[in-house]
C-alpha cells in the first residue's frame, strides 16, 4: 500500500535536544511498529543553516499532494499509537481540504464539527494555532509560511499571529490518537527526559 502521508521529525542540534534520537527512535519502533508512513529525520538549528531552511529542504523531498506529520523530536511516545485513527484524520483532512490537522488538542477545537465530535475547527486567535507538535500539514502551505515569515526559532514560528485563511483543524480533548511525554521544555530536560535518557544509557 502506498503511503498517503509522511512524517517529518524536527531534530534540534543544540543540547539537550541533540540527544533525543537516542530515545525517540526506540519508543517509535516500540509503540508504532506498523506505521505506514515514511519517516524523515531533519537536523536543523545549526549555526550555518537557519532551521526553517532545513525544513523547507525536507519538504522538497515529499509530495505536495500528501500531508506531512510534523513531529518535534522531544515528544516521546508512551503508548501504542492508534494507527487507524491517525489514518482517519488524514482522510478527513483531505475531505475537508484543511491545510492543518493537529493530533494534540493544545489548543483544542472549541466547537466540534456537527458530523464528527472527535475534531473541530481552530479559532484564529488561539495561541499556538501553528504548533509544530504532532500536526499534519499541507506541504505547500507550510512551505509558503516558512518562505514568507523566516522565523528565527521554531517557537517564534508557533507564536506568530495567524491571519485568516484555509481551514485549520484539531482533535478534541478526548480524542488523542498519540500519547507522549515531553522530554525537554524551554531548553531543559524534563524529569521524563532525564529518566528516559538514563534508561537508554543503561541499555
Amino acid at each position: 500500500m502506498r503511503a498517503d502521508a509522511s512524517i517529518l521529525v524536527l531534530s534540534c542540534s543544540w543540547p539537550p535536544y541533540r540527544d533525543m534520537g537516542r530515545i525517540w527512535w526506540p519508543a517509535f519502533r516500540k509503540f508504532w511498529p506498523d506505521c505506514r508512513y515514511p519517516v524523515s529525520w531533519i537536523e536543523c538549528g545549526d549555526s550555518v543553516e537557519p532551521w526553517y531552511s532545513a525544513v523547507r529542504s525536507a519538504l522538497c523531498s515529499v509530495s505536495d499532494a500528501k500531508p506531512a506529520l510534523v513531529w518535534v523530536d522531544d515528544f516521546i511516545l508512551t503508548a501504542p499509537v492508534d494507527g487507524a485513527e491517525v489514518a482517519r484524520c488524514v482522510a478527513e483532512m483531505r475531505e475537508l481540504q484543511a491545510v492543518y490537522y493537529r493530533l494534540q488538542p493544545v489548543p483544542e477545537a472549541k466547537q466540534p464539527f456537527p458530523s464528527n465530535p472527535r475534531a473541530g475547527p481552530l479559532a484564529w486567535d488561539e495561541p499556538y494555532v501553528h504548533s509544530l507538535h504532532l500536526s499534519f500539514w499541507s506541504v505547500e502551505h507550510l512551505d509558503d509560511l516558512m518562505k514568507n515569515e523566516t522565523p528565527a526559532t521554531p517557537w517564534d514560528f508557533e507564536l506568530a499571529p495567524c491571519s485568516r485563511g484555509p481551514l485549520h483543524v484539531s482533535v478534541t480533548r478526548d480524542n488523542r490518537p498519540i500519547s507522549h511525554v515531553e522530554a525537554c521544555k524551554k531548553g531543559e530536560l524534563t524529569e521524563d527526559g532525564k529518566r528516559l535518557l538514563a534508561e537508554a544509557a543503561r541499555g
